[in-house]
């Protein structure tokens, strides 16, 4: 079985059509870590995804790749919260 070694750029992901950097990904995972840490204990999986769009709508209004991928960390929050 071969091995391939690849050095080069980091490789794209694709969520629906747009192409993402993994960079964008772990900085929408950094976000969402650190909003949902400050978030207190008393607070709902609700709360806590409108908390997530509210920021995001804010702080990435002009990067909208992070921002689409925040609110759907959002929306899955929201859905896991209904089910």
């Amino acid at each position: 079985m071969e091995k391939h070694h690849t050095s080069g750029p980091a490789p794209h992901y694709t969520l629906g059509l747009e192409k993402v950097e993994i960079d964008d990904v772990l900085d929408a995972c950094g976000v969402v870590g650190a909003v949902l840490k400050a978030v207190a204990p008393d607070l709902n999986t609700r709360s806590a995804a409108r908390l997530l769009a509210e920021a995001t709508r804010l702080e990435y209004h002009n990067e909208p790749l992070t921002r689409s991928i925040l609110v759907e960390v959002a929306r899955a929050l929201q859905r896991r919260e209904t089910q």
